[in-house]
């Protein structure tokens, strides 16, 4: 489930390899969602679930395309 700090609601990764940076920031929002460190550590967060997210998309299509021209990777 999503949490929200000053900046706006934050949203579970995708991405599992992010779910223990998730986890921890949810679990310190209650306490911390009012320190400017907290809040960069959130963006920090989102940055990389957007960088993560694009990688495993790139993944995806060129998975697609490989096996659209008959290789093995």
């Amino acid at each position: 489930m999503s949490f929200d700090t000053s900046k706006g609601t934050v949203y579970p990764p995708l991405n599992p390899m992010l779910n223990s940076v998730y986890n921890a920031l949810k679990k310190h929002a209650p306490s911390l969602k009012d320190c400017p460190a907290f809040d960069d550590f959130v963006e920090a967060y989102e940055a990389l679930e957007y960088d993560m997210r694009g990688e495993m998309e790139n993944e995806s299509i060129t998975s697609i395309r490989t096996r659209k021209l008959g290789r093995t990777s």
